[in-house]
């Protein structure tokens, strides 16, 4: 079987391609959909002739067993969810069924499928909508300052450690798409994201350490707790020339968390006389950690602004590390519950000055 498809990436036919087949080259089914994906199939029906005049609904679903529809996604005919990678699509709610990955997307909900732009754009990761035709020229530009660590600086029956930690990305795209016309318009996406970190902990345990030749052993056991401040923000734009559409925005958060973790753990460490010193190690490490998050976001258009504050959640996260010789991984398990929406939602027209700064911008650009 072979399949057609739009420019949207819907699968529209069937049609076989059995070389041996009668039927090879004849469309055998049809599909049709609503703009948020709700599939309707099409049987067809011969006349005398042979050839199909007539296509008819089927209400028990495609004949062929096929699971490809919509935007190419796979189609679930049991549930009716469309399964995308990284999260699951309701075409009949038309809304994801679990969160944006990404925290806070350049959107006004976390479960929002691009963003209602449904007939020009698709989400082939269930993360970021697409709609680049060819491919795009991307420009990145990330640095994480130097960690500020202090300690182990002994205090009462353990030690104090203390971790400030630094990063900044920037980020542009242009890319060519299709405009509604039939023409080809360009959209310039740029953004500046940054975060801080800080984080205080405290360790009790047992260590052992000792020495001879070129060998050193250490090994540990305890347990240690730790808790942090820890925020994030990013800006954004985006403009497109087909429509002159302009949308801008910022996301972020701050958040508290602590956590705990204990454990066994031992190093061997060889020196070599030259270069670095060789170390190996065995042990495990588990523990737990919860933080609470309150996070801001304004969304921007050309003509109006939404701004949203004070929407807290609440993360939970059990892991556990292990390591042998050089090899070392980590499992754990993370879930993310909301606890309040936020505490200000406001709308307000967008500043004119800057739309226009931002367009004229672009267009110099373009």
């Amino acid at each position: 079987m072979y399949y057609a498809g739009d420019a949207n990436f819907n699968v529209t036919a069937l049609v076989q391609g059995t070389p041996s087949h009668a039927d090879l080259g004849k469309v055998v089914e049809r599909y049709q959909y609503d703009p948020y994906g709700k599939v309707t199939v099409l049987n067809g029906d011969a006349d005398a002739d042979d050839p199909v005049t007539e296509w008819t609904v089927d209400g028990g679903g495609s004949d062929w067993a096929n699971e490809v529809l919509y935007a190419g996604y796979r189609w679930d005919p049991e549930t009716g969810l469309y399964h995308v990678r990284h999260r699951s699509y309701h075409p009949t709610a038309a809304t994801w069924l679990q969160r944006d990955l990404t925290a806070y997307p350049h959107s006004l909900s976390l479960y929002a499928y691009v963003a209602g732009r449904c007939t020009s754009e698709v989400d082939p990761g269930g993360l970021e909508a697409r709609k680049c035709i060819g491919a795009a020229s991307i420009v990145t530009i990330e640095y994480n300052f130097p960690a500020l660590r202090l300690g182990p600086v002994p205090a009462g029956p353990g030690t104090l450690d203390f971790a400030l930690t630094v990063g900044i990305r920037a980020k542009g795209e242009v890319c060519c798409v299709e405009c509604e016309d039939g023409t080809t318009g360009r959209l310039y996406k740029g953004s500046i994201a940054g975060r801080v970190q800080a984080e205080v902990g405290f360790t009790l345990g047992v260590k052992y350490h000792d020495a001879f030749w070129r060998v050193q052993i250490n090994a540990l056991v305890g347990i240690r707790g730790y808790g942090g401040l820890r925020g994030q923000g990013e800006g954004a734009v985006e403009y497109c020339t087909c429509d002159d559409r302009l949308e801008y925005g910022y996301k972020g958060y701050v958040g508290g968390y602590a956590g705990i973790e204990g454990g066994v753990m031992g190093e061997l460490i060889w020196d070599s006389f030259i270069g670095p010193d060789e170390s190996y190690g065995i042990g495990a490490t588990a523990g737990g950690r919860a933080m609470v998050r309150i996070a801001n976001q304004l969304s921007c258009d050309a003509s109006v602004c939404r701004l949203e504050l004070g929407k807290v959640d609440f993360q939970a996260r059990i892991y556990t590390k292990v390591r042998f010789g050089r090899w070392s991984t980590t499992w754990g398990f993370e879930w993310t519950w909301d606890i309040a929406g936020p505490v200000w939602d406001t709308a307000f027209p967008s500043p004119p000055a800057l739309v226009q700064k931002i367009r004229e911008a672009a267009r110099k650009a373009a």
